[in-house]
Order: C-alpha cells, then sequence, then structure tokens
C-alpha cells in the first residue's frame, strides 16, 4: 500500500512538473507573439509616409495600447528589457511619423506660397510703372522659400524667372532712355 501511495505521488508530481512545463511553454509563445507583433507594429510605423500617417499614426498607438494591455493582464510580473527597447523603438518610429509628416505639410505650404509668388511676380512684372517695393518683397520672400522646396512644379520657378528677365529687361531700357534723355540735354 505504501508503495502504491509512492507511485500515485509520484505520478502527480509527474503530471504538475508536465502541466507546469507546458504553461511555461504557453506563456513563453505568448510572449514571442507579442513581441513579434510589436516588431510588426514598430516596422508598420516607421514605414509611413503620406497625408494619412496620422490617422495611421494614432491607430497604431491604439493597437500598441491593445498590445501592452494584454501583455499586462496575462503576465504582470515578466518586463524584460527587449519589451523596454520595443517600447523605445515604437515611441521613437511615432515620433519620427510626426515629424514626416509635419515636415510634409510644410513642404506642401512653401510649394503653394511659392506659386502664389510666382504669380504675384507675373502680375508686378506687367505693371508700369514698376511697383518697386512689392518686387523687393516678393523676391526676398522667394530667395528665402525656393531653396527649401523639393518636387515643384517646374512650371513656378519658369514662370518667377521669365518675370524676373521682364523687369530686368524693363530696368535696361528705362536707363537707356534716362541715358538719351540725358544726351539729348
Amino acid at each position: 500500500a505504501r508503495f502504491g501511495a509512492l507511485v500515485t505521488e509520484a505520478h502527480v508530481a509527474i503530471e504538475r512538473f508536465d502541466q507546469a512545463q507546458a504553461e511555461r511553454r504557453a506563456a513563453e509563445e505568448r510572449r514571442a507573439n507579442l513581441r513579434a507583433a510589436k516588431h510588426e507594429l514598430c516596422d508598420r510605423v516607421e514605414a509611413l509616409r503620406g497625408e494619412d500617417t496620422l490617422e495611421a499614426l494614432d491607430q497604431a498607438r491604439g493597437e500598441w495600447e491593445g498590445l501592452v494591455n494584454r501583455a499586462d493582464a496575462t503576465e504582470p510580473a515578466t518586463v524584460d528589457v527587449s519589451d523596454a527597447d520595443l517600447h523605445a523603438r515604437f515611441a521613437d518610429a511615432c515620433r519620427r511619423a510626426t515629424e514626416r509628416h509635419a515636415n510634409r505639410q510644410a513642404m506642401t505650404q512653401t510649394r503653394e506660397r511659392l506659386g502664389v509668388l510666382s504669380q504675384e511676380a507675373e502680375r508686378i512684372a506687367s505693371t508700369d510703372p514698376l511697383e518697386d517695393e512689392a518686387w523687393k518683397q516678393v523676391s526676398a520672400e522667394w530667395t528665402s522659400l525656393v531653396d527649401k522646396a523639393e518636387n515643384l512644379d517646374p512650371s513656378i520657378p519658369q514662370r518667377f524667372v521669365d518675370a524676373q528677365s521682364k523687369l530686368e529687361q524693363h530696368a535696361a531700357e528705362r536707363r537707356a532712355a534716362e541715358e538719351r534723355a540725358v544726351r539729348q540735354q
């Protein structure tokens, strides 16, 4: 009877050990799946570009919180260095995506402003008499913005250059007329 009790006790211990091992493997698999999901989410945020960046970023943040909450609910005591590294990577990816979006908006505004300035330059170039002060303001703003613009429609700088050439031609004609007038006196 005593031997039978020891055998039963050994079987129970083996079953508990096997169950503990299975639970440990399941927990490790859950952690691995969560890490993989976090890596994938970081990759997605790092790749965000375009007009819908902020909406996609909000969605990704919501998914991230869901992953963090899921991890905390299943295993609150198991936060390791890789989790902290992933959290830092995600936060950095979010910050850079926000910066890219802001830069994209600023670039769009710069391109739009240069378009308006080129039209204003064209208008000024066709006025008589020349609006000198208006031209100086338009020219100064153009100069300050043009090097900041990427993917600018080629017609915009061409319009400005054409207006500038027209103004230079008018200035040369005025100087020539003034010189003729001085010679005739």
